[in-house]
């Protein structure tokens, strides 16, 4: 499913944000990223906010 997003985001066809973060500090992280850079945590946390 976010693999899906990504693709509809590049191409410009999303109808939402994804917001990924870290669950342990909060900090954003990139969607790609495995863990977070701040805090070396693997616990991301990744949102679809639709508009």
């Amino acid at each position: 499913m976010i693999m899906i997003e990504t693709v509809k985001r590049v191409l410009g066809q999303s109808d939402g944000e994804l917001v990924v973060e870290c669950r342990q500090c909060g900090s954003n992280v990139d969607p790609s990223a495995e863990s977070c850079p701040a805090c070396s945590s693997t616990e991301i946390a990744r949102y679809d906010i639709s508009r």
